[in-house]
Order: structure tokens, then sequence, then C-alpha cells
């Protein structure tokens, strides 16, 4: 289960892979603060292009566009939404097929580049349309074992849960912002003492950096604070 927010945290989003196949949201009373999350009965069913297991998703700064990464399709859907934010008023507008599974997805703020992620590796395609996928040309890729992965607001840096073994976030720098050459891991934290044993699927954080959030393969979300923003190796919260 992949999860999101909006850019205030006052609405959550969640792929659901499990049944029903949809791209789920969620209400907030108080932002960034999951407990307070109410289902606002509005989804969007993901079947397009004989997709039934959806993995990830990414929703442009503005609210206007949503993406969705399939692993049975081996591609990527885009949507339109006629309401910023509001999955339930989504068009579909077509696909764009890469041949193998995709997990998690991203994209610059500006729309022009692109990044994909397999399982084993992580590429980024540049795009000569803003949010085009069909425009994508690929730039880069490195060996990237993992799950999931989220770029931090200035793209200097890549936070991922461990593929395997203990439960741990990993902390990747980056040389330039979304310049995945001469990536480093620079941090981590083991956090299996603390969360019972699960397959975490997702790692995010609020925009300020000061909540992180785990989400599992199936229904779960743990919410953690930390001490100073995207600091993992500070101390932590346990909400």
């Amino acid at each position: 289960m992949y999860s999101s927010f909006n850019p205030t945290g006052t609405r959550l989003y969640l792929t659901l892979h499990n049944g029903p196949d949809s791209v789920a949201q969620y209400s907030l009373s108080t932002p960034w603060d999951i407990s307070t999350a109410v289902y606002l009965n509005r989804s969007l069913a993901i079947n397009q292009n004989g997709e039934s297991q959806p993995r990830g998703h990414y929703i442009s700064p503005d609210g206007t566009r949503l993406f969705v990464s399939g692993t049975t399709s081996r591609s990527v859907l885009s949507y339109l939404l006629s309401t910023p934010w509001d999955v339930s008023t989504a068009s579909y507008l077509g696909f764009k097929s890469f041949g193998i599974i995709t997990n998690t997805i991203a994209f610059t703020p500006d729309g022009m580049s692109f990044f994909n992620h397999t399982g084993s590796s992580l590429t980024k395609y540049l795009l000569t349309t803003p949010w085009d996928l069909n425009t994508a040309v690929s730039s880069q890729s490195i060996n990237f074992s993992a799950n999931s992965f989220v770029f931090t607001p200035d793209g200097k840096t890549i936070f991922h849960p461990k593929l395997v073994g203990e439960r741990s976030v990993m902390k990747i720098s980056l040389k330039a912002p979304y310049e995945l050459a001469g990536a480093n891991t620079s941090a981590s934290i083991n956090l299996s003492t603390v969360i019972p044993a699960a397959n975490f699927y997702a790692v995010n954080f609020s925009l300020d950096g000061l909540k992180m959030f785990w989400s599992s393969y199936t229904s779960s979300i743990y919410e953690f604070d930390l001490s100073k923003p995207y600091d993992i190796n500070g101390k932590l919260i346990i909400v």
C-alpha cells in the first residue's frame, strides 16, 4: 500500500491493491495526523489497460494530474482530475507501457523528468512535453533494490524502505537535485524493535519533514515524529 498527501496534509491518498484495486481518498481533520483520517467515499477504481494490481501513484503539485503504476499491465496509467485533489473526478487519459513491472513513480515538480522504479533499478526519464509520458526518453539508471522510494521536496535526497531483512529506512544523498549519478547511501535506521513484523512497502514524510510515515503492503500506516526535518537518525517519537 502506497500513501501520499496533499501539500497541506489535509488529504491522504492510498493505493489499494488487495481489493478493491483503487486509489482511495481520506480527509484529515488535523493536518498530517493519520489518526484523524476519515474515508471520504471518494476513490478511483484502477482497472484500465487490464490493470488488476496497482502499486504506486503520484499526484502533480497542482492536484490536477494523477499517475498510477501497475504490475499486471506493466505500465503507468494517466488521469486528469477536473477538481484538483479529488480522485473521484478523474478521467482516464491513457497509459505508457514500460514492458517491466512498475512499482513506484515520481516526477520533478515541473513535470519535465519522470522516475520509474522497477524493484531492482531506478530510472530517470526526460520529457520533452511536461507530464506527457509518451515523450519520455531514458536518461539515467541506478541499481535500486527496494519496494518504493520518495524524494525530499528539494530533490536532494531519496528515502526508501529496505527490501529484505530488518525493517529499516534508508537515506540516499544525491550530488545534485534529482540527479541519480553518484547517489550514495548516507544514513539508515532500523525500526524492527519498534514496529511489528510486516511486509513494509513505502515511506513518506510531511512537507516540513518532521513526520515520517511507514505503510505496509496490506493496510497499516505508522506515524513518527522526527526531532529535525528528515533526520531519521534523530530522536523518534512514535505517534
